[in-house]
C-alpha cells in the first residue's frame, strides 16, 4: 500500500463529474471521492510530459465545448424570439 501513487486530482474529478452525470450511484456510494487523502492510483503513473499535453488538450477541449453550447443555445432562443 505504500508504493502506491496517490490519486490525482484531475482524475478524482473526472470520475465524480461522470457519475454525477450517469446516475448510476447514490451520493452515498460515491461519497469515498470525498476523501482525497485516502485515494490511491492503481495504474502506473504515465509520463509526465504526456500527461500535460493531454490535460492542456481537454482543458481546450472542455471550454470550447461551453462556449459552443453557449452560443448554439443563443441562436436557438434568438431563432424562437424571431419565430414568434
Amino acid at each position: 500500500m505504500l508504493s502506491l501513487i496517490p490519486a490525482q486530482h484531475r482524475d478524482v474529478e473526472s470520475l465524480q463529474n461522470w457519475l454525477d452525470g450517469n446516475g448510476c450511484l447514490t451520493q452515498e456510494e460515491s461519497a469515498y471521492l470525498s476523501y482525497h487523502g485516502e485515494l490511491v492510483s492503481l495504474a502506473p503513473a504515465g509520463d509526465s510530459a504526456t500527461l500535460q499535453l493531454e490535460a492542456w488538450v481537454e482543458d481546450r477541449l472542455i471550454r470550447l465545448w461551453r462556449n459552443f453550447r453557449k452560443v448554439r443555445g443563443t441562436a436557438r432562443y434568438q431563432d424562437r424570439l424571431t419565430v414568434m
